[in-house]
């Protein structure tokens, strides 16, 4: 998916870490969607994005949307932590 296909996402939150300066300039120009910059248990972004240089940063932004996931989908009907 391209960026500028997310403009049809009306009123949607996506999440995003670790973004370049670039980048954020290209989300600046999406209208009508908003930017969430920490992942929070309380999120309700139906699109995260996350962007990593290192093995380590990688492994970081991968745990956050795990935890996030698991979360949600606990609050949805439950699932284990062992079969997550």
């Amino acid at each position: 998916m391209e960026l500028h296909q997310l403009q049809s996402w009306t009123n949607e939150t996506i999440l995003v870490l670790n973004a370049s300066d670039s980048f954020d300039a290209e989300l600046a120009q999406l209208t009508g969607i908003t930017i969430v910059r920490s992942a929070s248990s309380k999120s309700t972004a139906r699109i995260a994005i996350g962007f990593a240089n290192k093995q380590m940063k990688l492994e970081q932004i991968s745990a956050k949307f795990a935890k996030i996931i698991f979360r949600r989908c606990n609050r949805m009907g439950g699932v284990s932590e062992a079969g997550f």
